[in-house]
């Protein structure tokens, strides 16, 4: 069987992700989204710069093409009101976070970078997703999450490329 082969540092470094992942969304402090932020940067230029000259070529590119576009669509001009709360992942993040308030925090998000409880009229219980985008630490959990979004996209676009690629070299080799 000549499947891919992923080496065990690879699979290291996935577990690793989501460890720092779970870590990071659990404490969404302005220190750990800037933290998060950087670290996808970092990850898409080595990820440009080994696509171009670098081991493993065909994976990097995968993975650079598709993180760049999550990026944009995340990150990019046009991520405000009109596109990010189209994106699925966005409104994974708003599950997470509420179940995450409702199960762990009990008195709800902290406002304004934790001066207190949100405003009066947002409950939880009654799922009022427009209040708490105005809360610093949803917008943190936010850019937190989408941040780990694009190092999972990246990654997925570069084992799909990976797989499409060993596909066409056997049918050439056949």
């Amino acid at each position: 069987m000549n499947g891919i082969k992923l080496p065990i540092w690879g699979l290291m470094g996935m577990v690793a992700l989501v460890a720092m992942g779970a870590f990071a969304l659990r404490s969404p402090s302005p220190l750990i989204a800037s933290a998060a932020f950087t670290f996808a940067a970092t990850v898409l230029i080595f990820a440009t710069l080994s696509a171009i000259r670098g081991p493993s070529q065909t994976f990097w590119l995968g993975f650079a093409v598709v993180g760049w576009i999550y990026w944009f669509l995340a990150f990019g001009p046009h991520a405000g009101p009109p596109a990010r709360p189209m994106l699925l992942t966005s409104r994974l993040l708003d599950e997470v976070y509420q179940w995450h308030f409702r199960e762990v925090g009990g008195a709800g998000p902290q406002f304004m970078g934790g001066m207190g409880p949100g405003p009066p009229e947002w409950s939880l219980e009654a799922g009022d997703v427009e209040a708490h985008h105005l809360s610093w630490d949803w917008q943190r959990f936010q850019r937190i999450g989408h941040s780990l979004s694009v190092v999972v996209h990246g990654i997925g676009g570069g084992l799909i490329l990976m797989v499409l690629d060993a596909r066409g070299r056997r049918k050439r080799s056949a």
